[in-house]
């Protein structure tokens, strides 16, 4: 990018195309690099804190995000900018919503980069508590603390973070989309499938052997009736008849 812009502090790979973007649309307007440059180094300001607040480097600002940048500013009423406050008194109070509402002035329930840097001077409230929590070493809020550094702390406590510490690690993690970059849990080894002891084999039921059909006892011969034994006749003898 040509011209010399200052940078002070590393910014996301996200904040530094949306410069060289922003350096591209200068050129093709006809800008020369010295109004290029004056243009981008009064925007560096704020484009430093969006890189900041915009966590989860979409390159959008989320009312959750907003919300967070608001906590880190002082709780005091904001310091007078240099030849004093535009209509010669402290600006009201605006509601959260109606502060989001111009900076999101597209409407698409995001700020982007350029609705940032166009629409912060409409809040002079805010842009004033913006420009005194900076620190001029950085050029970030003093007292953000970033989702990253939020998580690193709660991790770095372990086994003695409370129930409540985990769950905000996870929302935390969710919210940076960093759900993947956790440490995965070693899968617990497959066990080998137990080798099935073979089946014993049944032994086959040997058949009953068959009886052998008990020997019916002879029937016992009914003695045969002897004939009545006839006398024989000698060849002599004569058969005496009484007489």
């Amino acid at each position: 990018m040509g011209g010399g812009v200052s940078i002070p502090v590393p910014l996301s790979d996200v904040r530094q195309e949306d410069l060289k973007a922003k350096y591209a649309k200068f050129i093709e307007e006809g800008l020369s690099e010295e109004d290029i440059n004056t243009k981008l180094t009064k925007a560096m300001p704020g484009l430093v804190v969006f890189d900041q607040i915009d966590c989860d480097h979409t390159g959008k600002v989320s009312s959750r995000e907003l919300k967070r940048t608001l906590r880190a500013l002082p709780r005091k009423k904001p310091t007078p900018p240099e030849g004093g406050w535009p209509d010669g008194k402290p600006p009201p109070f605006v509601p959260f919503d109606a502060m989001y509402e111009t900076l999101d002035s597209d409407g698409d329930g995001e700020i982007s980069l350029d609705e940032w840097l166009d629409n912060l001077s409409k809040l002079p409230g805010l842009e004033s508590a913006i420009n005194s929590a900076i620190d001029p070493a950085t050029g970030k809020l003093k007292d953000y603390v970033s989702l990253e550094d939020r998580l690193a702390e709660l991790v770095a406590k372990g086994d003695d973070a409370t129930d409540e510490e985990k769950a905000k690690i996870e929302s935390i993690r969710a919210s940076l989309g960093e759900t993947a970059a956790a440490p995965a849990e070693e899968a617990p080894a497959e066990e080998a499938p137990a080798e099935e002891a073979p089946a014993e084999e049944v032994p086959a039921e040997e058949a009953p052997a068959e009886e052998a059909p008990a020997e019916e006892a002879p029937a016992e011969e009914a003695p045969a009736e002897e004939a009545p034994a006839e006398e024989a006749l000698s060849g002599d003898s004569k058969v005496t008849e009484g007489v």
